[in-house]
């Protein structure tokens, strides 16, 4: 029974051993796969780095290519008058429609070659990054109330301005310098983006065209009118009103006295 005693005790033994290997091992090839596995993600978090990158910088060269070939483009105004040369009555710009305006001033001519300019000359100015001894030509600068509805006409409630008739041709930037200076703030067309007694400011909106190239518009801003007292007017100060083709980008002042191709140059 000695014998056999010392034999079990070996084999109980050898099998220890024997788990105790297959453990070893097992554990170093875990440890192995553990550390594979953390190359792996390194390298693989390495390359994703790199292609994000190399993505990005590609994304900044597309966008500088087509911000670039937006500013190198060839604008035509299709509205006339941009300077707003008065009418043979001097009470509102020539060639623009009245809508529903209650009076209409001109403020001042901002002249060209002159140190002599106020500072409401030089704020607009300003917004166009025009603010110097020279520039582009004289514009005049109006003062325009508009009533805050269509009095009484139930049928549309919205009061819109100093408007144009535009033939489409190609996708279109409008725009204009404005200054907010009491009640509702206008929006839509080139008050896109005014904001309520600021500065002058440049503001406006692009308009894509589409296949509408045979159609037209008439381009205003508008006041909402709707629950407003009518004698509660909106006044502006406006200077450089104008459609043009393309792409115009807004955010940079990028604007000025495009050259008009029509009918007949009248500014």
């Amino acid at each position: 029974m000695s014998d056999l005693q010392n034999m079990a005790d070996l084999v109980s033994t050898g099998n220890q051993l024997l788990d105790d290997i297959r453990g070893g091992a097992i554990s170093r090839m875990a440890h192995e796969h553990q550390t594979q596995q953390a190359e792996f993600k390194s390298e693989h978090d390495a390359i994703v780095q790199q292609q994000t990158a190399a993505g990005d910088a590609k994304i900044d060269e597309i966008n500088d290519y087509i911000a670039n070939g937006r500013d190198k483009q060839t604008h035509v105004r299709l509205s006339k008058n941009q300077a707003l040369l008065p009418n043979p009555t001097n009470d509102f710009p020539n060639l623009w429609s009245t809508g529903y305006v209650k009076r209409a001033t001109l403020l001042e001519t901002v002249s060209t070659q002159t140190q002599e300019r106020t500072p409401l000359a030089r704020e607009f100015l300003a917004a166009i990054n025009s603010d110097q001894y020279y520039f582009a030509g004289k514009f005049n600068i109006w003062e325009i109330e508009i009533y805050p509805n269509r009095r009484g006409e139930q049928s549309h409630l919205l009061a819109y301005f100093l408007n144009q008739y535009v033939r489409y041709s190609q996708h279109v930037t409008v725009a204009a310098v404005v200054k907010h200076v009491s009640g509702v703030v206008p929006d839509g067309s080139f008050c896109t983006g005014l904001q309520e007694k600021q500065s002058a400011k440049l503001v406006g909106t692009y308009v894509p065209i589409s296949t509408k190239r045979n159609h037209y518009d008439y381009f205003s801003a508008y006041v909402r009118g709707e629950n407003l007292a009518e004698t509660e007017t909106t006044v502006i100060q406006i200077a450089l009103p104008a459609v043009v083709t393309g792409y115009v980008d807004l955010s940079q002042g990028a604007w000025g006295q495009f050259p008009f191709i029509g009918d007949g140059a009248y500014d």
